[in-house]
């Protein structure tokens, strides 16, 4: 008689074969066939083989459920059969293996990328990497924020070397494309063929916030500005990568963007002169 795990491990092989597992018995061998028939009973009504099939559909199922969930507008952009082959390219390609099933993307973006539809279709790509961000901050840690009254009395002396420790649920992306105006169409029920996707250069802030993760569109002179701050420049150097997009804006500018910055809690510490930040 088999062990449990001889019978778990035959049990797997058979539900994740890519063809069914009809297809799978057809090319075992001998002994696996017979296994299969001494550990899988059939019944009048319920042959061994269609038993089994009813966990290996579920187990492709429950991932496309998973992966739809997680990826809703890249779902919505290549269509339900579209997706559904896709998905099901992935889950054969990558087997799940992480006792978390929440994990089981982690590797979809890359895959996709050298997929023939990400090959295609760049800007579905784009829009993945993004909401497998989202996910990503949603499962992130929780850290304290730093609060705005924080630099309330910080000297004028201060603010040119002032640097800010980034939290990390804060996250911000570079596309051709605009995530937020695409996911919007999606969430409201609008047409794919209505879809802004003509490229151009797009940033996307994405960051937790009491609980729930937060998505925007930011101008290229605030990119340019907060990816200095994300990277420990000191303020003076924010300034001067704004001034750079738009010689129009000054400091004051930059001022008011950390404002947003701090009420959305991006950033979780500050230092100023040579002092590290905590």
């Amino acid at each position: 008689m088999a062990s449990l795990a001889e019978i778990q491990a035959l049990f797997w092989r058979a539900i994740v074969h890519p063809t069914g597992v009809a297809r799978f018995l057809a090319e075992a061998d001998p002994e696996t066939v017979a296994r299969f028939e001494e550990v899988f009973v059939s019944t009048s009504a319920f042959a061994a083989v269609d038993r089994v099939d009813v966990y290996a559909d579920s187990y492709y199922w429950r991932l496309h459920g998973v992966l739809e969930t997680q990826f809703p507008t890249v779902a919505w952009l290549l269509g339900a059969v579209a997706f559904r082959n896709l998905t099901t390219d992935y889950v054969l390609a990558r087997p799940s293996t992480a006792p978390d099933i929440g994990r089981f993307g982690a590797g979809f973006v890359p895959y996709l990328e050298t997929h023939d539809v990400g090959q295609a279709a760049p800007h579905v790509v784009a829009i993945a990497r993004v909401e497998w961000t989202i996910v990503e901050v949603l499962d992130a840690r929780d850290e304290p924020p730093l609060e705005p009254t924080a630099l309330a009395e910080l000297p004028v002396d201060a603010w040119p070397t002032l640097r800010l420790v980034p939290a990390r649920t804060t996250r911000l992306l570079a596309s051709p494309w605009s995530y937020p105006a695409i996911a919007r169409l999606c969430r409201e029920g609008g047409a794919v063929a209505d879809a802004p996707l003509e490229a151009g250069r797009c940033h996307t802030l994405v960051w937790r916030q009491e609980h729930a993760v937060r998505h925007r569109s930011v101008s290229a002179p605030e990119a340019a500005a907060l990816t200095a701050a994300l990277s420990g420049r000191p303020f003076a150097d924010q300034c001067a990568a704004a001034s750079e997009v738009d010689g129009s804006l000054g400091p004051a500018q930059v001022v008011g963007w950390l404002r947003g910055w701090l009420d959305a809690c991006l950033f979780t510490a500050a230092a100023s002169g040579e002092h590290e930040p905590e």
